[in-house]
């Protein structure tokens, strides 16, 4: 087996460092204040004893907040997860401990590469798929975009072609309607010279032609004998 290679997998954490705090004991502190100030007795031993007190507690409080950070610290080691290879054990073997060859170990450090690099090119590949349907939906909103923009524009020649036939169709139409009076008084004007020429015609053929007729005279009436007068048959007039 190849120690290294095994050793690799735990590697060696420096200690924590301790934090630099500084750490008066209560005795310095005496001695400092008795070579400071000059005052009673009394209140030397007032002050001497509430900077012990003080002390005491600042000991305590660090110590504390030390053994809480290292238990935090081992909190977050066990609840850090690691990664454990691929190593393909044997389905017949049922033991407890497991010793892994370096072969082994290498097979499974290859294919935690390649499934890695699988799950990469997925990524990419999804990534790629995205960007592809993204252009695809653009391309399809342009499309139909200048769709709706041609069927507009020929929606709107067709009704300009419309109004321009409704305007000439209309035009027209006055213009026949101020030229029929017309055509009827020209029309009324050929009639009447057509039916006076003739009788004009007739007359002065008549009048160069045929001679004077002939006045007859009237048959005198019939009237019986009470007065009425009788009316005498064509055939006898």
């Amino acid at each position: 087996m190849d120690q290294e290679r095994v050793m690799k997998r735990f590697p060696n954490k420096p200690p924590n460092k301790p934090l630099n705090k500084p750490k008066p004991s209560w005795r310095e502190a005496d001695c400092l204040l008795r070579t400071a100030a000059n005052k009673s007795l009394s209140d030397l031993k007032t002050v001497s004893s509430l900077i012990h007190h003080l002390a005491n507690q600042n000991e305590l409080l660090t110590g504390e907040n030390e053994g809480l950070r290292n238990a935090l610290t081992t909190k977050k080691k066990h609840n850090k997860k690691g990664k454990v290879l691929d190593l393909q054990q044997r389905q017949e073997y049922h033991g407890r401990a497991v010793f892994w060859s370096p072969r082994k170990m290498a097979e499974g450090e290859a294919r935690e590469r390649t499934n890695k690099q699988l799950a990469e090119e997925e990524k990419l590949q999804k990534a790629q798929m995205k960007q592809l349907q993204a252009a695809n939906a653009l391309y399809n909103k342009k499309l139909k975009e200048e769709r709706r923009v041609a069927t507009a524009a020929k929606r709107e020649e067709r009704e300009k072609e419309k109004a321009e036939k409704a305007a000439s169709a209309a035009a027209q139409k006055a213009l026949q309607n101020t030229q029929k009076p017309i055509q009827t008084s020209q029309t009324g004007k050929r009639k009447a010279s057509a039916t006076t020429t003739p009788k004009a015609k007739q007359q002065k053929h008549s009048g160069s032609a045929a001679a004077p007729a002939e006045v007859v005279p009237a048959v005198p009436a019939k009237v019986t004998r009470s007065g009425c007068a009788v009316k005498l048959p064509t055939r006898y007039t």
